[in-house]
Order: C-alpha cells, then structure tokens, then sequence
C-alpha cells in the first residue's frame, strides 16, 4: 500500500505564487485596458475592440496554467531526439545560437516578465515533483496541477478586483 500522505507546502505555494499571477494579470488589465481608447489607435484599436483583448489576457492564462501542468506530467523523450538532431549540422547550431542570443536579449528586456513566469515554473516544478514522489497517475498529478493554479489564478484575479474596488 502507497503512504499519500500529501504535503500541503507545495500546494500552497503554487496557489500563492498563481495568485501573485492572477493579481498582476488583473492590475495590467486595469492599467492597460480599462482607459483604452479605440479611436485613438487607429486600425489596432479597432481589432482590440472587436476581439475584446482583455478575454484574450485571461484566456492565455488559462491555457499558460493547462500547457505547464501538461508539459509536467507527461512523460518527455522526444526533447531528447530533438536535441540530438538539433546539433547534427553546423546550420542547426548557428541558428540555435542565434536564437539564445535573441532570447536572451528578450529576458533581460522583459526581466519583470520572465522573473514572473520563473515563479510560476518553479512552484509548479516543486508541486509536481512532491506529487511524482506521491506515486500520482499523470491524469491525477495533472489535475491537481491544473485545479490548484486555475484556483491561485482565480483567488488573485478576484483579490485585486474585490480589494481595489
């Protein structure tokens, strides 16, 4: 018999962190969304009101929580075929190097950004090793992934607008 005896620590602190996420989310939103004026950018602002951006901000949270419990609760050996054939050509490492170099410039331009979804990674990487150590199945580990961050990313999202009202 397997001894589940689930530590609450993981858990709570991927809420925490995902809850940092949906309050951060909601303050760009309010920042960003809620005084856009369509009329003022052209052609742009005219998409942004017929597509609703602030659903599209809200919608890329929920699939970034679903990609990062799926990505760490399936089982990984193709990045392994990838890499090896990645490093088989000169084009291929040139290229490779290149892109580093690109990201890179990236993350240091958006360091606010990346430290956020760093959080977010290493919470969820403690979360799921706690619960690999708990001999879950991966349709277990990643619905409790996926409920205890939609529900950090709820409990921030909800904070800020109940708190700032």
């Amino acid at each position: 018999m397997v001894d589940r005896n689930l530590s609450w620590l993981a858990l709570v602190l991927l809420l925490i962190a995902y809850g940092n996420f949906g309050w951060l989310l909601a303050s760009f939103q309010q920042d960003n969304f809620d005084r856009f004026d369509p009329k003022e950018h052209g052609p742009v602002g005219w998409l942004v009101s017929i597509l609703g951006l602030p659903w599209i901000l809200w919608i890329g949270a929920a699939l970034l929580v679903v990609v990062l419990a799926l990505f760490l609760t399936s089982m990984m050996s193709g990045p392994k075929n990838i890499v090896v054939r990645l490093f088989q050509s000169d084009a291929s490492i040139f290229a490779f190097v290149a892109a580093i170099a690109f990201f890179s410039v990236l993350i240091v331009a958006w360091i606010h950004f990346f430290a956020q979804l760093l959080v977010l990674l290493a919470a969820e990487i403690l979360a799921r090793l706690e619960i690999q150590g708990l001999k879950f199945r991966e349709w277990q580990a990643f619905s409790l992934l996926t409920l205890t961050s939609m529900t950090g990313l709820g409990i921030g999202i909800a904070g800020y607008y109940f708190l700032n009202v």
